[in-house]
């Protein structure tokens, strides 16, 4: 039914393979094939006998701009924008109007986001090729034009997730993650090597904000091994290339298990300095690699180590001139100073960062810090000023839809509130954490 989006035609349709064909291919096939759905029984009309047969009926009532249009559309997963069916399906609104008035396209006015049923989209896809006016290699050029303009989106949100527009970036790019993986995708296998940089940092944000850092260390990892095959047999010494190797193997490590780092950062420098030596500016990348050294060493507990390789993180970032680079780094050191027990030396650094992160409008960052703040307020005894920046945190969460992050801090807060001897009010916001904590697979407080 789901698969089908509960059409009654294309149910009975499925059904009437039931006693010849078992369930799981029944499944495959209407994934995979739309002819599936097709019977023979004579006691059925022509026109019911195939969901083909109801589309091509459909079809036959376009004139040739909308078929093309429909036919382009179907290169889109989970639905789209306007801008998106426009720039990359050339469509227009009088056409998108018409596809929606004949139900072959669905407007969701709440979002402004267009769907096609799964079926139809498969019949359309099919129609691609032999249309009048379209490339030699449709498919091709479409799936091209798709990556392109979902990896610029990218690159173009990457600004609003570090500031001020960060829910509503979360909220689009959410709304397009599928579009979003299969556009790396194609880039990934075909090595479209500009699209791919042009794309990496605003995703691995999109992944740092959505606290899916399983699924972020798979996409960076099966990247960088494919690049690492390409390289490996090309006969040119691409400096460009070798740059985005840096970075996906940098943004693997980030993301990865701590015990994955060993087997990663002897990866990184050499690719790193032959991009460099090769006229590449790898400023940013280096700036992140010492990141991700700080990583190793805090994961590991070796906190003397870690605490100097912050102060390089954030010596990098101040090179570079960048508000967003700076906050973390001044995170990484608040966090590391407090596991030192350099508690006010902590505040500092994270109070920096926090004053950075404001001025910059990046809740994201500063609801981070602001618990941590709140926990070095709670380890000197000050339980009134923890609850207060605890408050805060959850609120900022709050405001960014956040729900992994309002887990955390939940938990949190009534270890503070248990604290200030109100028990009752803990009890219930340990119930909230809890529940929250296990829907995102994250450890309880």
């Amino acid at each position: 039914c789901w698969l089908v989006d509960g059409l009654p035609l294309a149910l009975e349709l499925a059904a009437s393979w039931m006693d010849s064909v078992p369930l799981p291919e029944i499944i495959t096939e209407v994934e995979q094939n739309l002819d599936f759905l097709e019977t023979e029984l004579i006691n059925v009309p022509k026109r019911h006998r195939s969901m083909r047969a109801i589309f091509d009926a459909s079809w036959r009532r376009l004139n040739q701009d909308e078929q093309i249009v429909l036919a382009k559309l179907s290169v889109f997963s989970g639905g789209f924008t306007l801008a998106a069916a426009v720039e990359v399906a050339g469509a227009n609104q009088r056409i998108l109007a018409h596809l929606v008035r004949q139900s072959l396209v669905i407007l969701d006015r709440g979002n402004g986001r267009f769907t096609m049923h799964e079926l139809l989209r498969q019949y359309a896809a099919d129609r691609l090729d032999g249309l009048p006016g379209i490339e030699i290699n449709p498919a091709i050029a479409l799936q091209t034009n798709h990556a392109r303009f979902f990896c610029l989106h990218l690159r173009q949100q990457e600004t609003q997730l570090k500031g001020g527009r960060q829910q509503e970036a979360m909220i689009q790019l959410a709304a397009d993650l599928q579009n979003i993986l299969k556009a790396w995708q194609w880039a990934v296998d075909h090595q479209e090597i500009f699209l791919l940089h042009e794309a990496l940092e605003g995703l691995a944000v999109f992944y740092r904000q959505r606290q899916s850092d399983q699924e972020a260390a798979m996409v960076f990892h099966q990247a960088a091994e494919v690049l690492t095959e390409n390289l490996r047999t090309s006969t040119e010494n691409d400096s460009v290339a070798l740059h985005l190797l840096a970075k996906l193997l940098t943004q693997w490590g980030c993301f990865a298990p701590p015990s994955k780092i060993n087997e990663i950062l002897p990866r990184i420098e050499p690719s790193l300095e032959q991009a460099t030596a090769g006229g590449e500016d790898t400023r940013y990348t280096t700036a992140q690699l010492l990141g991700l050294k700080h990583r190793q060493s805090y994961t590991a507990g070796d906190y003397a180590t870690a605490l100097p390789q912050a102060k390089a993180y954030l010596a990098q970032y101040e090179t570079l001139d960048d508000p967003w680079g700076l906050s973390q780094a001044y995170f990484q050191l608040g966090i590391t100073a407090n596991k030192l027990d350099m508690v006010d030396q902590s505040s500092a650094w994270l109070q920096a960062g926090l004053d950075v992160s404001r001025k910059q409008q990046d809740k994201f960052t500063a609801a981070q810090i602001l618990y941590n703040l709140a926990n070095n307020a709670g380890m000197k005894g000050n339980f009134a000023e923890d609850e207060r920046l605890t408050r805060e945190s959850l609120a900022l969460y709050k405001e960014l839809g956040n729900e992994a992050g309002v887990g955390i801090v939940l938990g949190m807060l009534a270890n503070t509130v248990i604290a200030l001897g109100r028990w009752d009010e803990a009890s219930t916001m340990y119930q909230e954490s809890i529940e929250l904590c296990q829907k995102y697979g994250l450890s309880t407080y």
